[in-house]
């Protein structure tokens, strides 16, 4: 089952997913399930940075969380990782021990704001377990038939309701990725549209009744440095990331 799933169950029949303290236990699950590719825990080892490229391996199991704690109150905060150089020394840091540790990338998923202006949201329309980030790469938001809003990977191909003016026009006969899309707009309008309250939002789905997406501008920065560095290319192991963590493991 997935991380999440399991932690339910663990917690609805015993205590928690278990939580590895040393060496010894960590042996000890690994001869418990040496018949199976993989099994869930808590806690991993950290790399934090304590100086201008310069990392240093937490030989101690810690939540995420606990680990940022950690890092933040005893050196500079969990490890960034900006060029290929740094990936290059976390990785040998990891391989001492070959096993999983905690970097400083999470997964930021309440950063909705809107492509007009950078503005923050004051009115929203999700759909019934909405935003959910299903596969881990829903970044930019769609209007539905419906007239509700679910997120979406932003390669998907959906109608544009661009700005002008403050008022929608709806781009007929063009479906395209939110990226393109949000170029199509700037160039020959505004934007892609925000909406500002109830009243704008059902005309756009008056608008795009007719098909069964419409991109509209609201979209997130999702995964970001702990330190707030901007985020450099991010080397994902295939099928990565599947949003099994909130936060990532080197």
């Amino acid at each position: 089952m997935s991380w999440n799933k399991a932690q339910s169950y663990c917690r609805e029949n015993y205590e928690d997913l278990f939580t590895v303290k040393n060496n010894d236990e960590n042996q000890q699950l690994t001869m418990m399930a040496q018949n199976y590719t993989c099994a869930w825990i808590v806690r991993f080892l950290s790399v934090i940075v304590c100086g201008s490229h310069e990392y240093i391996l937490i030989r101690e199991y810690k939540t995420w969380d606990e680990a940022q704690d950690y890092s933040r109150q005893n050196h500079i905060d969990l490890a960034t990782v900006q060029s290929d150089e740094e990936w290059s020394q976390l990785n040998a840091l990891r391989a001492e021990l070959q096993f999983y540790t905690w970097i400083g990338l999470y997964d930021d998923v309440n950063s909705w704001r809107w492509s007009f202006q950078n503005e923050s949201i004051t009115f929203t329309k999700w759909d019934k377990h909405q935003p959910n980030n299903f596969g881990g790469n829903q970044d930019c938001v769609e209007l539905r038939s419906s007239g509700y809003w679910r997120d979406k990977s932003c390669d998907f191909r959906c109608v544009i309701v661009c700005q002008s003016k403050g008022q929608p026009v709806l781009v007929n006969g063009s479906l395209m990725s939110w990226n393109k899309a949000q170029s199509y707009c700037r160039e020959n309008y505004e934007d892609l549209f925000t909406v500002k309250n109830n009243d704008e939002n059902q005309q756009l789905t008056m608008m795009a009744q007719n098909y069964t997406c419409a991109w509209i501008g609201l979209f997130r920065d999702s995964w970001k440095w702990s330190d707030q560095t901007t985020t450099s290319p991010l080397r994902w192991a295939a099928g990565q990331p599947d949003n099994s963590f909130k936060s990532v493991l080197l």
